[in-house]
């Protein structure tokens, strides 16, 4: 009978009013569960010799009836937990799920802002929110989504009547809205500040760009709320109110960061953003052209003096703290470890200059001590010029009519070389 059970069990319809018996499978935790099959006739084991007795549903509806009030209260209580563990769940996935438009395929899809993964499936515990059709697109949507949200805007800034009861709890209830007010306008103004929005040229959608963290993205920080900034002019900043960069660490541009996150544009939208232009042109007058073309010209020509004056104002130095090179500005003292924007795209390099370290890591105050380095200074120059004579009267330098260049012969050796000696240095021989 104990394994007759452990196989079976009995049920009854409440809509056909009639008993069924089930057949249970083992079935492991893994494997899809699939809904029994049901049996109308009794297997013939059950029919002729055993009965398994009250069906389960009537088992359950008489140990409902027959609970404590306990008992009851405990599961009245542990169903209102889960509900309200549901709930809470929904907000989190709420406030970390976004839903996103996506006009190639014509659906919205789910976006993961804390694991940075995205869904076309909504997920299993937001499937019964009313929300909108996932297959409309945003302007069908946008009238309604105003309203709820004013609807819930406005449910917020209700207060209880309790709270005005009397003068004091009315005082304390102003008191406190003020208080609220005067630290969100000053949290706003802090989040202005460090947060700037920014457009972006290539999608024609803002982000917003963290000034103090060096990061980038398309969604509004959540600490504005129902707040938004106004976009950001880069022109209109003052050069006093821009950073000046230091040596701090070597560290990847913010405009490279921000680049790298761009979303992808489809060829589509770039074919027409393409045709438009050509529209413009074709659309354009010969005195506007030649005025275009003219002022194309003289930009081209301001970017190549500017470049120039560039290569001379910058020196590019080797850091060996950091194990990385970075460009000092030598008329305005200014160090930074990004190469200049107007450079990037040139093909040649800033010239390097090495850091001679210092022979003595004092400075040298004491007379003995500095007659001595004097002295130093002047048998180096004296050997100096006695090497450069020694090379003069063994080394000459002749000019080769085939290649129209000049090459260096020494006269000891037989040899000749396209290369100035080494010892030369920033000397040179006159030809022969």
């Amino acid at each position: 009978m104990e394994l007759l059970r452990e196989r079976y069990e009995k049920h009854f319809d409440m809509e056909k009013e009639r008993v069924y018996h089930v057949r249970k499978q083992r079935i492991p935790k893994e494997a899809k569960k699939d809904p029994p099959t049901k049996l109308w006739d009794p297997p013939p084991l059950l029919r002729k010799l055993y009965d398994l007795g009250v069906p389960v549903e009537i088992q359950r509806l008489a140990r409902f009836a027959n609970m404590s009030p306990d008992e009851a209260a405990r599961i009245v209580q542990h169903a209102y937990r889960c509900y309200r563990g549901r709930e809470f769940m929904r907000r989190i996935l709420r406030s970390r799920i976004k839903k996103l438009w996506d006009a190639t395929s014509g659906r919205y899809y789910y976006y993961n802002i804390t694991t940075k993964e995205s869904s076309w499936e909504k997920p299993r515990l937001l499937l019964n929110d009313d929300d909108d059709d996932d297959n409309q697109s945003p302007k069908a949507v946008s009238h309604e989504t105003k309203i709820t949200a004013h609807g819930r805007r406005r449910h917020a800034l209700m207060l209880r009547s309790e709270k005005f009861h009397s003068e004091e709890a009315a005082a304390r209830t102003i008191q406190a809205l003020y208080r609220r007010f005067a630290t969100r306008k000053s949290m706003l103004e802090l989040l202005s500040r460090r947060y700037r929005k920014i457009m972006d040229p290539v999608s024609g959608q803002p982000y917003y760009y963290d000034s103090v963290a060096g990061t980038a993205t398309w969604f509004k920080p959540a600490v504005l709320g129902d707040y938004d900034l106004e976009l950001f002019d880069d022109s209109a900043a003052s050069a006093s109110g821009r950073r000046r960069s230091t040596i701090i660490a070597p560290h990847a541009s913010s405009s490279l960061s921000i680049v790298s996150k761009l979303p992808h544009i489809s060829d589509r939208a770039r074919l027409k953003r393409h045709k438009r232009r050509l529209q413009r042109l074709r659309q354009m007058s010969r005195d506007e052209a030649a005025s275009r073309l003219q002022r194309m010209w003289r930009t081209r020509r301001a970017k190549k003096e500017l470049r120039e004056l560039l290569f001379d104002a910058y020196e590019r130095i080797f850091d060996p703290t950091t194990e990385h090179y970075y460009y000092y500005n030598r008329k305005t003292g200014v160090a930074k470890w990004e190469k200049p924007a107007l450079l990037v795209g040139d093909g040649r390099d800033i010239k390097e200059t090495k850091i001679i370290k210092r022979r003595r890591s004092h400075t040298v105050t004491a007379p003995s001590e500095a007659k001595l380095v004097l002295l130093t200074f002047m048998r180096c120059a004296a050997a100096r010029l006695e090497l450069h004579r020694l090379l003069q009267a063994r080394i000459q330098k002749v000019f080769d009519p085939n290649s129209q260049q000049y090459y260096y012969f020494d006269k000891l050796t037989g040899q000749s070389s396209w290369k100035k000696p080494v010892t030369l240095k920033g000397y040179d021989l006159t030809p022969a």
